[in-house]
């Protein structure tokens, strides 16, 4: 006794548009990856940079707060930097240090993966730039959460990772 074939093997029509299905089927699942990647990657751009902008707007804020009182008063601020899952915050620099004069000394540059660096400039509730400098150096801050303890001085406020 012979043992049947499967249908599927005497259909003619069916083998030839295997090939054609197995395409249409690609071409469906790469563009839907496409997309899903690209909007994946999208979201994670503008979070790592709204985390980041977040971060310097708090120390900002606080410099304006700290600016309002009296010589010597201080006040901490958290900063917390946080990364997305393809683009990460590859720099955080507040002020300059304590002999430089450039104008960058008046606020925060941040760069996020494959953006040019943005910087904001602190500014007082008057309107007036406010200058940020470190005891040592300019401020420097990595990914993570960190407090930053800002004094105002006669000319500026001093900022001093905690």
């Amino acid at each position: 006794m012979c043992t049947p074939r499967p249908k599927f093997i005497y259909d003619n029509d069916a083998v030839i548009e295997l090939p054609f299905k197995l395409i249409l089927a690609s071409v469906i699942i790469l563009i839907t990856v496409s997309v899903a990647y690209a909007g994946l990657e999208s979201y994670s751009k503008s979070s790592t940079e709204n985390a980041a902008e977040t971060a310097a707007k708090a120390v900002i804020s606080a410099a304006a707060e700290v600016s309002t009182l009296s010589v010597n008063s201080s006040m901490k601020a958290t900063v917390d930097i946080n990364s997305g899952l393809f683009h990460r915050v590859e720099s955080f620099v507040i002020g300059c240090g304590p002999n430089e004069t450039d104008y960058k000394c008046k606020g925060i540059e941040y760069k996020v993966t494959g953006n040019k660096a943005t910087w904001l400039v602190a500014k007082d509730q008057a309107g007036h730039d406010i200058v940020l400098r470190g005891k040592e150096t300019k401020i420097s801050l990595g990914e993570g959460s960190h407090e930053v303890l800002l004094t105002k001085l006669k000319d500026y406020v001093q900022v001093t990772k905690v």
